[in-house]
């Protein structure tokens, strides 16, 4: 069984008051650089799922994950303003991909996984997007005139594409927050907005407690990143989206704010390549990302060598919960 503490929702929503998060986007002040800039974030988060295997270097920057592939593809657009359109993304090919997300544009040495589905993602996206919307991401905003909700709204609408299918709409939301935090589009409905759940936010939410798993055989899994059957991951990926709604209720911030917190909490101070940063395993090892925390980047947190949360997770006050591990699945909905 898998239950959602409400109780503990509200603490941590208590605590992550004390954090606030960066302009993390620069304004585009033409409507055309916001058509071409919304046509590059469509297909950047198109590609945005289990990007661990992706990291490198790039402008002197060592980075992974979404770090390097949003780097890497500004890089691209920067050479090519156009290559981020319909007509060019349907025609790309293997290699083409590969040399896009890559330290030096030498395809042979990219560590991007998985590329013939990241490529059908991308083709089915562009040639969807020119079949019913004359290959511009612009007029699905137009159609809806900025709504998110009903059944012309924008999250309908990006549910007709392959890659933003999830029934949780992790790439939907994240596409949406992008679009909305860089003032690109006004959204008129952002309360309609959920959490985009991925695998920091499942192994946030376990090791806090604001999501419990009372079976001890898939709690023993989790510990040990067993196998995972679809329909647990799915429910435990349902719990924490319905706890990100307590979060959003109780914290007055907007669910971009509170996902970029705990997502950056995710990936520095509770990483699952390493034990979590809380708790006396922060007093007798003080943090050791401090160079290249993209919290401490992302925020305005004043860092003590330990995770927000510390102290209120309860991953922070037993171990039993510090063991805990996203489900390991494939997919490409995160």
């Amino acid at each position: 069984m898998i239950i959602i503490d409400e109780t503990q929702c509200r603490k941590v929503a208590e605590r992550l008051k004390i954090v606030k998060v960066h302009e993390l986007f620069p304004e585009h002040p033409t409507r055309e650089e916001k058509r071409r800039r919304a046509d590059f974030w469509f297909y950047v988060v198109v590609i945005c799922h289990q990007t661990g295997s992706l990291q490198g270097e790039i402008e002197g920057k060592r980075l992974r994950g979404w770090d390097y592939l949003s780097l890497a593809a500004e890089r691209a657009y920067r050479m090519d303003p156009n290559l981020f359109t319909a007509e060019r993304i349907w025609k790309l090919h293997p290699e083409e991909l590969k040399q896009l997300f890559s330290d030096r544009l030498d395809p042979k040495t990219s560590t991007l996984d998985r590329i013939g589905e990241r490529l059908h993602l991308l083709r089915e996206a562009a040639l969807s997007l020119l079949q019913w919307y004359k290959g511009d991401v612009w007029e699905l905003y137009e159609r809806c005139d900025g709504s998110l909700s009903g059944g012309t709204g924008l999250l309908n609408l990006l549910s007709q594409f392959e890659a933003y299918r999830d029934p949780l709409r992790k790439k939907t939301s994240l596409l949406l927050m992008i679009l909305w935090a860089s003032k690109i589009w006004m959204l008129k409905d952002l309360e309609a907005l959920r959490f985009p759940v991925d695998n920091h936010l499942m192994r946030v939410a376990l090791r806090t407690g604001m999501v419990r798993v009372e079976d001890e055989g898939l709690q023993g899994r989790l510990k040990k990143s067993g196998e995972i059957r679809r329909e647990e991951e799915q429910s435990i990926r349902e719990a924490v989206q319905q706890a990100g709604d307590l979060l959003l209720a109780t914290s007055g911030r907007t669910v971009f704010e509170l996902d970029t917190i705990l997502w950056q909490i995710g990936r520095s101070c509770c990483f699952s390549e390493h034990p979590p940063i809380c708790g006396p395993r922060a007093t007798v090892h003080p943090c050791f990302k401090r160079e290249t925390c993209s919290l401490i980047r992302d925020t305005d947190y004043p860092c003590p060598d330990a995770c927000p949360l510390d102290g209120t997770c309860f991953g922070s006050l037993d171990e039993t919960y510090a063991l805990l591990n996203e489900p390991k699945v494939e997919t490409h909905y995160y």
